[in-house]
């Protein structure tokens, strides 16, 4: 990544817009509301909660509940980002 390249992400995580940037959607069709996205090393999905400044993780989709997980929001940006290069998404 260039120089350039790390720039312009750190200036999107400081003015709020880290998420999209980072191939993440917003979600409000679940319990809990935020950046969706997937874990690009275990395929859970991860989701970061705004309102709470939390990471939630869950395994599948159908019947799976959130839980909390202890990753920080650059700790979530990151995981997102390994998923969205996984799947050629242009970040």
């Amino acid at each position: 990544m260039t120089a350039t390249m790390q720039f312009r992400r750190s200036l999107f995580r400081m003015i709020g817009l880290g998420f999209p940037q980072a191939g993440f959607t917003y979600d409000r069709t679940t319990e809990i509301e935020g950046w969706l996205s997937r874990d690009g090393y275990t395929d859970d999905w991860i989701l970061w909660s705004p309102k709470t400044k939390q990471m939630y993780r869950r395994k599948g989709w159908e019947g799976a509940r959130w839980y909390p997980s202890p990753e920080s929001e650059e700790e979530c940006l990151k995981l997102g980002e390994v998923y969205a290069e996984m799947m050629g998404v242009k970040i």
